[in-house]
């Protein structure tokens, strides 16, 4: 008996280019960037300013944590991969 989801997974594997691991590191990047930039999204949606969001997201020590982690995930990707990051994520 074949698990949940499993033929599903093959198929996806077969159907792409990139090896699993590229893949793997790219939605590696996008679930740690997701909970972040809705975060901000939602905040800047209800008013926070953004020079004070900006702000505060440097002074958390999980989100320089985060931003760091990150910044080395997607230089492990490569030039070639799909996302581009900036030192000023959290723009002025």
């Amino acid at each position: 008996m074949r698990p949940a989801g499993g033929h599903l997974r093959e198929k996806v594997a077969r159907n792409t280019k990139d090896p699993l691991e590229d893949r793997a590191r790219r939605w590696t990047v996008v679930s740690q960037v997701t909970p972040w930039l809705l975060r901000a999204l939602l905040l800047l949606r209800v008013g926070v300013e953004p020079q004070v969001l900006r702000e505060k997201y440097l002074e958390n020590k999980r989100f320089a944590f985060y931003q760091v982690n990150v910044e080395v995930r997607v230089k492990e990707v490569g030039p070639h991969g799909i996302i581009e990051v900036s030192h000023t994520a959290v723009a002025p």
